[in-house]
């Protein structure tokens, strides 16, 4: 810092050094970061109360309260509370901040009416620096569009584009639109409608104390024009070029205002006096007029222009004059229906009155048309307006109105960090739910998570990582949440790829059949026992109107021979359907029930797989205009939310919905023998046996025919079958060589370990010797005496008799043959007793 000439900040009447400590360098070192914020250290003492409405409270405490943006919440609170605790301690207050997503005033209260003075002024210059640190969003200016200045605008162009030598000569896209010339005052960032409203206030505040006495005492304001300059000292390598203002009533009343904004707290002192000037040619404008940039990456795009030839002929170039009329707060990057920026607000003063008017966004004043005229344009805007209105009724479709909770319901939704998805999710978080949501990509899921919290308040949402093109990673996901969670009230298959170029995933199926169906048939199917357990529970399946454009291609259901994106998309649409209705089937009188729905033409970035024809809609310039006839994202939600919560359909399911309502499926959906087929085929493509998640049932008739009883009943908890025997006894056709098998294991001699654990020795089909609690019982056989062995394993049985071990070990083989492979007694082969 230079002792000499400090760095000064004015608020109010009152001028602070700002103290260059290693906590200031430190936080200019990660200005991106606010939440590593270190509050400035500020000399001097600062004595507001006749500024500030501070009350006392009914408990003898002082207090204030005073609105500050939201986005500086998370500065004012620091990392981990350091800040807001560093503040408390040392001004002995205590300050309550909003939380983050909400609205509200800041409360600062205190045991003295000097330490509530103290704490809210530390704030306040906290904020005021950090608003110094953002880009401006509007500034204070003055409009030139009068036809003299405009003229003489566009001829000066004219010719610095067409008549300077080529190697001076700048492009036109550099200069200022004619429509947008304007005089610059002051910039300002303001963060939030708070803001905005209060910027409006002090500009009419101004007028009355200003302007309005100014234009009383010397008449009419007149301004010229003339002369141009530079930004940089080098005319050879210029970014800017400004015309010159001739003004000094202009200059007396832009330092007043300066004065004034800057003492409400929106500004900060940078300058002893504003510098009034013309934007004429920008580098900047070689980005972008239009759209929002970074500054800092604007500024790495600059290319300076050579602006010595400029400066040498037309230095003293003569734009015009014009008379003051009007100051505008301008937002930045917008443009109104007359050319020129948007105004927040703006001043009116006519030469023979002290009129004062403040008009917010709009401003139509075009003193020259008829009463007729101006009538037809008020009727126009209105009709327009209301068929706006209605039209945007009829797309947005169906809502979901009713105030149905759902409190303490665990709910599971896929690709929710983005569009329905997202906004489902935020829905059922506000209604009471815990909600996780299941996403490919972790860091995008965790941005959603984050912007739902800081929208709700609330934080009982939860991320998982789950890519529904993996089987593997299904089954881990399964597996993880069904450890985490002991209920699962609603599952919502939303995530989806729509019409994209030919991809296979991990497991090699097409990508839309593979994401959009077969992923949520293997999820749905792992996590159906639970949805059981925690009945009455819902599943939504996402569809879409496309499905009766689709056809299941029983010969080519994976496109391995040929491939269509737009018909991959239909037919993986149509499988959603139809697993909803053969769903519903099975699941009839479970308490789960499963609906199929179609959110609607929603605006999401969905069809970004769509080539040309999605970069078109997704055009700057079309983009707006294709908004009118698409759904938002929380329209899209709305037929979800209303099966997952509405109680009217409790009796329903396997129905097709849209718009919150039941819609008639086509007829080829309701075919019942291919949906079946459909589902059988799924199951072999993922590997899903169809009882994966099934418990062992003792049938009664095995229990009369067996001597099992309480004994197998006492081991029941410490029997483990490995999941391979299950799915090999379903699909043998040779119950006999099992039985056989079984009469050879009770053949060997078992004996019991020391620790009471049954063993057995070498069994005659080729078993192996067995130790460590386990028992070689059956090799199962898929053909004649040609398959792979499989292990039942007996663990930490209680020390019984050898022979009654080895007795209950057959019961149990004898019992699995039966109950599992589904009849109530096995056949027994010729030569075989029973």
């Amino acid at each position: 810092m230079d002792v000499l000439s400090p760095q000064l900040m004015w608020i109010g009447t009152r001028c602070y050094r700002v103290n260059q400590t290693k906590a200031t360098a430190q936080l200019e070192s990660v200005s991106d970061q606010p939440q590593t914020y270190v509050e400035e250290d500020m000399y001097g003492e600062d004595d507001r109360e006749e500024e500030y409405d501070i009350e006392v409270t009914n408990h003898g405490k002082y207090q204030t309260s005073f609105h500050v943006p939201s986005a500086f919440y998370a500065m004012i609170i620091g990392a981990k509370g350091q800040t807001r605790q560093r503040l408390e301690a040392e001004t002995k207050v205590q300050i309550r901040v909003p939380k983050q997503g909400t609205t509200g005033d800041i409360v600062v209260t205190g045991s003295t009416r000097k330490s509530v003075v103290v704490a809210r002024s530390r704030i306040e210059l906290m904020v005021i620096g950090a608003r110094n640190k953002q880009q401006f969003t509007h500034f204070l200016s003055v409009p030139l569009s009068v036809p003299e200045v405009t003229k003489r605008f566009l001829d000066f162009r004219h010719k610095v584009v067409s008549k300077l030598p080529r190697a001076f000569s700048v492009d036109q896209s550099l200069f200022q639109q004619p429509d947008k010339l304007h005089i610059t005052l002051c910039t300002m960032s303001l963060m939030d409608n708070q803001d905005r409203a209060n910027a409006a206030q002090i500009l009419l505040d101004c007028q009355e104390s200003i302007i309005s006495p100014t234009l009383k005492e010397n008449g009419p304001l007149e301004i010229r024009v003339r002369g141009l300059e530079y930004m940089n000292d080098d005319p050879h390598s210029v970014d800017v070029l400004y015309a010159k203002i001739e003004s000094p009533a202009l200059q007396t009343v832009a330092d007043q205002i300066y004065e004034y904004f800057t003492a409400k707290g929106l500004m900060q002192r940078k300058y002893e006096q504003v510098k009034l000037h013309v934007t004429l040619i920008n580098s900047l404008f070689r980005v972008s007029q239009a759209e929002i940039v970074n500054e800092k990456v604007a500024e790495r795009k600059r290319i300076t222009f050579d602006a010595s030839e400029i400066l040498r002929l037309y230095g003293e170039f003569d734009f015009g004059s014009l008379v003051l009329n009007e100051i505008h707060l301008s937002q930045r990057f917008s443009t109104s229906c007359t050319g020129y920026y948007e105004a927040t607000a703006s001043t009116t003063d006519e030469l023979d009155t002290t009129h004062q008017s403040v008009t917010f966004r709009r401003q139509f004043r075009e003193s020259s048309r008829t009463d007729n005229m101006m009538l037809s344009v008020v009727i126009g805007v209105v009709v327009a307006v209301l068929t706006y209105k209605l039209a945007r009724l009829i797309i947005e479709g169906g809502q979901f109105r009713k105030n149905t909770r759902c409190v303490g319901k665990v709910i599971l939704i896929t690709g929710g960090n983005t569009g329905i998805g997202k906004e489902t999710a935020r829905e059922l978080l506000k209604r009471g739910g815990k909600v996780y949501i299941a996403c490919r990509s972790l860091e995008r899921a965790n941005e959603a998570r984050n912007d739902i919290v800081a929208q709700t308040g609330l934080s009982d949402i939860h991320v998982r990582e789950l890519d529904l093109a993996s089987i593997e990673s299904i089954r881990n996901f399964a597996k993880r949440f069904l450890e985490e969670e002991k209920r699962l009230d609603l599952l919502i298959n939303n995530a989806g790829v729509m019409a994209c170029p030919k991809a296979l995933t991990k497991d090699g199926f097409e990508q839309q059949l593979g994401v959009n169906h077969l992923g949520h048939f293997l999820l749905t199917n792992l996590l159906l026992d639970r949805l059981k357990a925690s009945a009455p529970s819902r599943i939504i399946n996402l569809s879409s109107l496309a499905h009766k454009y689709g056809k299941i291609n029983r010969k080519d259901l994976n496109s391995e021979h040929s491939y269509n994106q737009v018909t991959a998309y239909c037919q993986s649409k149509l499988a959603n359907v139809m697993f909803t209705r053969e769903l519903a089937k099975r699941l009839r009188d479970t308490g789960v029930n499963a609906y199929a729905v179609h959110p609607g033409t929603v605006d999401t970035d969905l069809p970004r797989h769509m080539g040309s024809l999605f970069f078109l809609f997704d055009h700057k310039l079309v983009k707006p205009l294709l908004r009118v006839a698409f759904k938002t994202p929380l329209s899209g939600a709305q037929t979800t939310l209303y099966t997952a919560l509405d109680e009217d359909l409790q009796e329903e399911s396997g129905n097709y919905y849209a718009d919150c309502r039941e819609q008639k499926l086509s007829k080829y959906a309701c075919n019942d023998e291919l949906a079946l087929w459909l589902w059988e085929e799924s199951a072999r493509m993922t590997g899903f046996s169809g009882n994966e998640n099934e418990p062992l049932q003792i049938p009664a008739e095995v229990e009369d025919m067996c001597d099992i009883g309480n004994l197998f009943a006492s081991f029941r908890d410490r029997l483990v079958v490995a999941g391979s025997l299950r799915t090999a006894l379903k699909t043998s056709d040779s119950t006999s060589r099992l039985m056989m098998v079984v009469e050879e294991v009770e053949d060997s001699n078992p004996v019991a370990d020391e620790d009471g654990t049954a063993t057995t020795g070498k069994v005659d089909t080729g078993g192996t010797t067995a130790g460590d609690a386990t028992v070689p019982i059956v090799n199962a056989l898929s053909g004649r005496w040609k398959a792979d062995p499989f292990v039942v394993v007996l663990v930490e049985l209680p020390a019984v008799d050898a022979t009654e071990a080895m007795v209950l070990v057959v019961d149990v083989a004898f019992w699995l043959a039966t109950a599992t492979v589904g009849t109530p007694y096995p056949a027994v082969d010729e030569g075989v007793e029973e």
